[in-house]
């Protein structure tokens, strides 16, 4: 009796005789069994939730970038002690005064918002008023001083001089815009 394959690459079938493709088999199945167990199953609420905290805890090896984007073994590390609280069923705030206990105030990607703290979150904004108050100022202290009709306006110095070079300036606009 033969035995019928469905892929029909001649690698393949002879992978697939004899015991090595069964060994190969058994191999590749506990593989995948083991990450299968390894791994817990959450609900969307809990997956939801490891995320928010793993964005929240900054990487310990560097502290450059967040533990949902960092990639080391002290980010998959917390990663994993994330997923591990979560299916026990801790609270986000728990898990984050855990690793505030632990490592400081200097683990989370956004500081606390109190005492010192607060000029991370006030200065910007201070800042962009200030520019917007100067910005607008100078706009409208520009449009005081230009005349209405476009025209330069007249020199400030009364001399024979300045009135000339004012004069062919003003004639040598009037030949440009022709």
């Amino acid at each position: 009796m033969t035995t019928r394959y469905v892929l029909t690459s001649p690698q393949v079938r002879r992978v697939c005789e004899g015991r090595r493709g069964a060994l190969l088999g058994l191999l590749v199945a506990g593989a995948l069994a083991s990450q299968t167990l390894a791994a817990p199953t959450f609900t969307p609420d809990q997956e939801a939730t490891a995320r928010r905290v793993e964005e929240q805890l900054m990487a310990p090896c560097c502290f450059g970038s967040t533990v949902a984007t960092h990639h080391s073994s002290a980010a998959d590390a917390i990663r994993a002690d994330v997923r591990v609280l979560v299916a026990q069923g801790r609270s986000e705030r728990e898990i984050l005064d855990q690793y505030l206990d632990r490592y400081g105030e200097r683990i989370l990607a956004q500081p606390v918002a109190r005492g010192f703290n607060l000029l991370a979150y006030w200065v910007p904004a201070i800042a962009w008023l200030c520019g917007t108050a100067v910005a607008a100022s100078w706009i409208l202290r520009r449009r005081e001083t230009a005349p209405a009709d476009g025209r330069c306006p007249d020199p400030p110095d009364d001399s024979d001089d300045a009135r000339r070079r004012h004069r062919q300036l003003q004639e040598e606009l009037a030949a440009f815009e022709a």
